[in-house]
């Protein structure tokens, strides 16, 4: 995902890009680069967005943390297979293929 800002009075243009879909780390990410341009102060932005985050209703709520380490993770793979909706790719569908997940999205 990417935010693009283009500021012509300052002959300033910043193109951020994330892998991955957090709004809100796109915005801390752009907001931390280009206020300093503006001469405004500037604010803690990670503890700000994160905030959001914390609230039910904000990115990710209603989806239940899953713990990991080391890049494994506690449940089984077939837990994660189904049908998901995202903004993005649209209807999603996780699938178990033998011991993997196969990604596959409706719209893309």
């Amino acid at each position: 995902m990417s935010y693009v800002t283009l500021i012509p009075e300052l002959d300033l243009g910043v193109v951020v890009l994330i892998n991955a879909s957090s709004s809100n780390a796109r915005m801390a990410i752009m907001y931390s680069i280009v206020r300093p341009y503006l001469g405004v102060a500037d604010i803690d932005w990670i503890a700000y967005f994160s905030t959001d985050d914390d609230q039910s209703g904000g990115e990710g709520a209603g989806i239940e943390e899953l713990a990991y380490q080391d890049g494994s993770v506690d449940a089984p793979l077939s837990r994660y297979a189904g049908r998901y909706r995202d903004s993005w790719f649209g209807d999603v569908l996780i699938r178990l293929y033998g011991n993997e997940l196969l990604f596959e999205s409706v719209k893309s």
